[in-house]
């Protein structure tokens, strides 16, 4: 009689549980203290050094960005919706310069030339440079949008 031939064992490695919900809000809820952590040091420290600090670790622009979308998804209106909505009112002749720009969106949903700068340059059309030395002509915008 002939004998059962043992069969190969799989050495692909188990899969990782999915994230339980817990594990997913306690995530957001590190996001938002990283994103008011970085805000902070943002809002006391200068330019030209947020500048150096986000070129030398652009994870940071990544983190700043996580936190404030989980800021925004809890708030009754987002600032950037109002202020898209003005600038269209305003006509598409009105020259904007959107200051921490993020991903540009504001760019992106308005007809208008839009000067887009940050910290970090998340797409081609924008600038990453230090915000308080942005290269652009004196007087040669109508709207500077400084939205969060």
């Amino acid at each position: 009689r002939p004998q059962p031939q043992p069969q190969p064992r799989s050495r692909a490695q188990p899969q990782a549980p999915a994230a339980s919900a817990l594990q997913d809000k306690m995530r957001r809820k590190l996001d938002g203290a990283r994103f008011r952590m970085i805000n902070e040091s943002l809002y006391t420290t200068t330019g030209a050094e947020s500048f150096r600090r986000f070129q030398s670790e652009p994870s940071l622009f990544d983190a700043y960005h996580r936190g404030f979308r989980e800021q925004v998804s809890a708030w009754p209106v987002n600032p950037l919706d109002v202020i898209i909505k003005s600038i269209r009112a305003a006509g598409p002749d009105v020259v904007v310069a959107d200051f921490g720009c993020g991903d540009a969106r504001l760019a992106r949903s308005v007809p208008n030339k839009v000067h887009s700068f940050d910290l970090v340059a998340a797409s081609d059309d924008v600038v990453a440079c230090d915000i308080a030395d942005v290269p652009l002509p004196s007087g040669s915008v109508d709207v500077a949008d400084f939205c969060l």
